[in-house]
């Protein structure tokens, strides 16, 4: 079998590459420096997939080991940033090691050439840390049943990859925009959002939109990770963000948890 199918409802492309698991996976390895979207893959894992025993780790030490305490997982899930694993070199070690085991490389960057980069590499798919639940889901399915999956931009031939924001865009936000980007930072959905500040529902959503177009990202993480790199007023936002996702799985707001795979503007 070879070829591959572009599903219209998810624009995703699709290879073929080998053989599907013979038997359901129940151990998987999830390696992100982000504790919360940690337990967001977590969550996709365990409630849609069935995975039972998922192993979190933060840094690249913490994925060889894991993966010497327990050489048999055949599922890992890896950031491509993660500290000390050296991005491609990383990959390439993972799949030289550890050949049986299945390698999914999501990171908060995304384009054409770096996806292409990373499963050249050998991963088995390439998943933009903005994707929606559901993509992911589908991402890991598809890896699963033996097909190598890559996101619909692999196909966006001659298409440039979006500049990114500098420090000067971040400073054209609005007093508005920044209030709800700081209330956004610690997990608020738009509603309650919009009952902190007096304003409309659809009002907060206009300002995170706006803000995002700023900012040039789509999502909190993509947000945090960009303003981490502006001026100190902007990098206290970003660090409200990462004490949100440091706080104990217990204490996190269900709206900080579905946030990981969502346009928080939708």
């Amino acid at each position: 079998m070879s070829g591959f199918s572009l599903p219209a409802d998810q624009g995703l492309v699709i290879c073929y590459r080998g053989e599907a698991m013979s038997s359901i996976v129940t151990k998987a390895l999830i390696a992100d420096h982000q504790p919360l979207f940690r337990q967001a893959l977590s969550s996709v894992l365990h409630e849609q997939l069935g995975v039972a025993d998922c192993a979190h780790v933060g840094d690249w030490a913490g994925v060889i080991g894991a993966l010497r305490l327990d050489p048999s997982l055949v599922l890992a899930i890896v950031d491509l940033d993660l500290a000390g694993m050296s991005k491609l070199e990383g990959v390439r070690y993972l799949r030289v090691v550890h050949p049986a085991m299945l390698l999914v490389v999501v990171s908060a960057v995304s384009n054409r050439q770096l996806a292409l980069d990373v499963v050249s590499a050998g991963a088995h798919g390439f998943v933009p840390k903005d994707s929606e639940a559901e993509v992911v889901e589908l991402a890991l399915r598809t890896v699963l049943s033996g097909t190598l999956f890559v996101p619909s931009l692999v196909a966006e031939v001659g298409k440039a990859p979006p500049a990114p924001a500098s420090a000067d865009a971040a400073q054209l936000l609005t007093e508005r925009q920044r209030e709800v980007l700081r209330l956004l930072a610690t997990g608020q959905s738009n509603k309650a959002i919009a009952r902190t500040l007096h304003i409309a529902e659809g009002t907060v959503k206009v300002h995170v939109t706006a803000a995002f177009r700023q900012l040039g990202v789509h999502n909190r993480v993509s947000a945090a990770h960009m303003l981490r790199s502006c001026p100190p007023a902007f990098a206290a936002i970003a660090e409200q963000f990462t004490e949100t996702e440091a706080l104990p799985l217990g204490a996190q707001p269900p709206e900080a948890i579905q946030a990981a795979f969502r346009l928080v503007a939708e």
